[in-house]
């Protein structure tokens, strides 16, 4: 099945499972509605049932190890009529148990399965079928019990097996690795490495190479930790064809192959500032390439499920552009907002400084997520691109699978709809479009689309077109989601290849919401909102005698003027002012507007502190054994969903030298952690005992890093304190979330209080 197999000896799977549900889950919020999970012989309300009761049935592992799970009395046409593919999202709870034969390690193997408990125990599960990820298991021999919650559509299916194995630090076959091209001599990779041991070790990763210098790096890890080590190849020459990456810990050894790529997509790695994991994009090369020529650049997003190098590879060469694909962190990863999008534009960067690309030629295009994620990257960093081509690409979240169904959206009040959506608000892809002023854009979708239905791409079409934009739109008669040429469809390249960006256009338009997400258009820097995620424009227009500017909700920017563009006479809304300077800066003062600069003080939402380098730390006090199973489940996580390096920590080995490099995020409260205790005083929440609660704010020792902090008042509450975080797109999340237990019914609906610091 895995290539671990290698070193295993007996698998054993439950032979039967009882099940209850289904049980209706609003999209991207997973909230069933049930406080505690249900032990049979009970019977459970559920909308979907005569009588509104769900019941146990059974099922059983098919010769290949699936478990379907099927609800034959549920009236799935008459839902779907009436509510569409939202209202057949469920989910469903899941009871098992083995027989263990003996004490030992046992590998949890899953699919399709984000967790999984055994007994008391929680442990990381791989949802999306990948088999790259196995967890060890320390049980002893007899009966133990296994739970779980599935979710999916209609008749949700998983697999489940534990596999006899041994105690040790091994590496993960799930490693990112580069290709060789002619003059490589520094490189970089990923390893993955997880401690199967019960102890803390310390120990050396090495690697060797007939044409890779050995070399090695000393890891601590604790129980069960894994980590995606990056590690720097330095190349001694370049095989004809490949060579082999010998890589060891005290208890295992894996060999890898590179290859020398002498035509076709290769991979290319380096190190992201994020959190300095290793990551990969994947170029074409022009035909007949000549590094001495600058050439265009196609930067194509891949869609859901799809590898970055296989996107290259549908394209074929072209002798007048590379083509370059960004991998959103994994093939399924963030939709192309957040972490995804943060990835692009950091590929991006690397594209522009290590190949002749031409900057004002950069043509960005995707589909399906990646057609989102045009959108998306696309209005948001506008001036870096000639022209833009979406295909099958949707809106928003609200609208690809609608929310109507989700418990926030039927049970919040409106002061936490209000903080919700103005999380959100950034996501909003349409209401950021009168950006692309100066960037063409040709849109294709399928006429039968039954994936992404055509009115997203009719939608855009309508409002750019409204606009008076440049926009074409191209939709195709009988087709659906996908279809051979719809990546390098002729009539888009053509459309690429005569686009051509001015990076001093007269006229500048500049919507936003968050600051943070980008801070400039073309020849203007914004520094700081009025209302920090409120919805921000600022128009600019270069005039015969003046540079006329409007603002909404702005309260500092620069203006940097090129030769081209430069006028002696800036109006701000409405005050005028004399310039002889080719950049200057402006800033308000209650409702007056006055030359002067002031930088933005907003650090905020939750989701910024996993945006540079971070660790997590778990507390060692009361319901400590909680918050490492969280610290633990949490960088698996962002192992698995952002291909990401971070490290666990308790609280007693955080260093001052950690203090001034990292973020902090802290697990358990000032009774659980002792970081969170030093810094109570100096914390804009006050922990209560019958509350739980998720903030971000300034480092009180270092205020250039953030810590934030998943906190419980009771062993309940800490268990609840990580049901709110942001490591998946869409999540919403202001600076801080304080809740209880209602959660468990309403999602975000059952929030007590939210909202956004005055930093």
């Amino acid at each position: 099945m895995i290539w671990i197999l290698f070193f295993l000896t007996d698998t054993i799977m439950p032979e039967k499972y009882r099940y209850t549900g289904p049980f209706l889950v609003g999209a991207r919020e997973g909230i069933t509605g049930i406080v505690e999970e249900p032990e049979y012989p009970e019977s459970l309300p559920s909308i979907f049932l005569s009588g509104g009761k769900a019941h146990w049935y059974e099922t059983s592992p098919d010769s290949t190890g699936w478990v379907k799970l099927t609800f034959d009395d549920v009236l799935w046409d008459t839902i779907l009529h009436y509510w569409g593919i939202s209202g057949v999202i469920i989910s469903s709870y899941v009871r098992a148990e083995v027989d263990i034969p003996e004490d030992g390690w046992y590998f949890l193997v899953t699919s399709r399965l984000g967790s999984v408990k055994i007994d008391d125990k929680r442990y990381p599960g791989e949802p999306y079928s990948r088999n790259y990820f196995f967890y060890p298991v320390y049980l002893t021999r007899g009966k133990h019990k296994i739970s779980l919650r599935t979710g999916g559509f209609v008749s949700p299916r998983f697999k489940l097996m534990l596999v006899k194995g041994r105690e040790g630090i091994f590496i993960l076959n799930d490693p990112t690795l580069p290709d060789l091209i002619e003059g490589d001599t520094v490189l970089y990779a990923g390893i993955p490495v997880l401690n199967g041991k019960k102890t803390h070790e310390k120990f050396y990763l090495k690697w060797k190479g007939r044409d890779i210098k050995p070399d090695s790096v000393k890891l601590s890890l604790l129980s069960g930790e894994v980590r995606k080590v990056p590690i720097t190849l330095k190349i001694l020459s370049l095989p004809d064809s490949l060579c082999t990456l010998k890589v060891w810990t005290p208890s295992d050894t894996h060999d890898f192959l590179l290859f020398h790529k002498k035509k076709g997509p290769v991979k290319r790695t380096f190190i992201s500032e994020i959190d300095s994991s290793c990551q990969y994009y994947a170029v074409l090369f022009p035909r007949d390439y000549n590094p001495e020529k600058t050439y265009a650049l196609i930067f194509s997003l891949h869609g859901a499920g799809v590898e970055a190098y296989g996107l290259a590879g549908a394209y074929s060469p072209l002798d007048w552009a590379f083509v370059a694909c960004p991998t959103n962190r994994r093939p399924f990863g963030f939709d192309w907002q957040d972490w995804g999008r943060l990835d692009a534009m950091e590929v991006l960067s690397e594209v522009i400084k290590n190949f002749p690309v031409d900057t004002n030629h950069l043509c960005l295009t995707g589909h399906s997520m990646g057609g989102h994620g045009t959108w998306h990257v696309g209005v948001t960093h506008f001036d870096r691109f000639a022209c833009m081509a979406p295909g099958a690409g949707w809106i928003t979240f609200q609208l690809y699978i609608p929310w109507f169904l989700r418990r926030d959206e039927i049970f919040a009040p409106p002061s936490i709809h209000v903080i919700r959506r103005r999380a959100l608000y950034p996501d909003n892809t349409i209401s950021y479009i009168d950006n692309l002023l100066h960037v063409p854009v040709y849109i294709i979708h399928g006429e039968m689309d039954d994936n992404v239905p055509p009115y997203h791409g009719r939608t855009f079409y309508r409002e750019l077109s409204r606009l008076g934009y440049k926009v074409i739109y191209h939709e195709f008669p009988g087709k659906k989601h996908w279809w051979k040429g719809c990546v390098d469809f002729p009539e888009v390249l053509d459309f690429f290849k005569n686009a051509r960006r001015n990076p001093y256009p007269e006229h500048v338009i500049f919507h936003f919401s968050d600051l943070q997400n980008n801070s400039r258009a073309y020849w203007i820097r914004v520094h700081a909102q009025e209302i920090p995620f409120e919805d921000s424009r600022m128009e600019a227009e270069v005039l015969r005698d003046r540079i006329e500017v409007k603002t909404k909700n702005i309260k500092s920017f620069t203006l940097k003027l090129h030769e081209s563009i430069w006028r002696n006479k800036v109006v701000v809304d409405g005050k005028e002012f004399k310039i002889k300077e080719r950049e200057i800066s402006f800033v308000k003062k209650g409702r007056k507007w006055r030359k002067g600069k002031e930088e933005d003080r907003y650090r905020g939402p939750i989701k910024r502190a996993y945006y540079s380098p971070f660790i997590l730390v778990y507390g060692t006090g009361k319901y400590g054994e909680i918050a490492r199973e969280q610290a633990m489940l949490q960088s698996f996580v962002w192992y698995r969903r952002a291909n990401g390096y971070t490290r666990v920590l308790p609280d007693t080995l955080v260093t001052k030298d950690m203090l001034k490099k990292y973020n902090l995020i802290l697990f358990g409260g000032p009774v659980t952690n002792k970081i969170v205790k030093r810094f109570e005083k100096k914390l804009p929440v006050k922990f209560r005992k019958d509350e739980a609660c998720v903030f971000v704010w300034k480092n009180p020792e270092n205020p250039e890093k953030l810590v934030l902090v998943y906190a419980g008042g009771t062993e309940e509450l800490q268990r609840l304190a990580t049901f709110f975080h942001p490591l998946y797109s869409g999540s919403g999340l202001p600076d801080y979330v304080i809740f209880d237990e209602r959660v468990k019914l309403y999602g975000f609906g059952g929030v007590k209080e939210a909202g956004f610091f005055e930093w």
